[in-house]
């Protein structure tokens, strides 16, 4: 496979749209999606590899409050989706599909079992996303007026090749089986990714790396892999 490699990008190259509509990143149900995952960015494929076609999104959650994502609705996990990893079906037209039920998400979960909120979560959820999304709006108004994120933030930390997480790899907290690719980073240190491995037995790649931070109030590097077969985008969190 022969990735492009991206680093440290501020502007976005050729093949990225920054910020899509919501239309054309997800599949029916559109606005259940988007009540739960905000667009930041879509990238084709063929930037980082040219033998491969269509697109994948980069897409973050509002949650969690504190802990780890999932890690409260685990009657919801399945092989893909868990604890602090989400999972999407591609259809034709490169729109994910959720692989879970959206009770994954504690908001729906609540909002769904505990409709009278006789806990306050529900309330206190909808404080959380209103916050995000305010802060995801001011981002989105920066890139429309200026071209880049607010005080030039990077847009990612990487697109395409290995994030040689080392010690701080993405892949600690849940049971996907992995594959490790040894390396050295550009410091010249030894480094790995584990890149996680479908239920049918194909491994995933690197599609790239960024902070949600730069984006949202998500505290969080997201971290999204691509299976080509299967069609499966994947991504996990490296929580600050």
């Amino acid at each position: 496979m022969n990735q492009q490699v991206f680093k440290e990008v501020q502007k976005a190259p050729e093949g990225v749209i920054m910020f899509p509509d919501v239309a054309s990143v997800f599949a029916d149900p559109i606005e259940k999606h988007a009540e739960y995952l905000l667009p930041l960015a879509t990238v084709e494929l063929s930037i980082i590899d040219p033998g491969l076609s269509g697109c994948v999104h980069f897409v973050v959650p509002s949650e969690p409050e504190d802990g780890l994502l999932g890690e409260e609705t685990e009657e919801y996990h399945n092989y893909y989706v868990g604890e602090n990893c989400i999972a999407f079906k591609l259809d034709d037209q490169g729109k994910y599909t959720f692989m879970a039920d959206f009770k994954y998400f504690e908001y729906e979960k609540y909002q769904q079992e505990d409709p009278e909120d006789e806990c306050g979560m529900i309330a206190e959820y909808a404080e959380l996303y209103n916050e995000d999304r305010i802060s995801y709006n001011d981002t989105k108004k920066h890139f429309l007026e200026h071209g880049t994120l607010n005080k030039d933030r990077d847009m990612f930390r990487h697109l395409g090749g290995q994030g040689w997480y080392g010690m701080g790899n993405a892949w600690n907290f849940h049971d996907i089986p992995t594959e490790r690719i040894e390396g050295v980073d550009e410091e010249g240190d030894e480094a790995f990714d584990d890149l996680p491995i479908s239920e049918s037995g194909n491994r995933f790649i690197n599609i790239g790396c960024l902070n949600a931070n730069h984006y949202t109030n998500l505290a969080a590097d997201v971290v999204l892999f691509y299976e080509p077969k299967e069609k499966i985008a994947l991504i996990s969190f490296i929580w600050s």
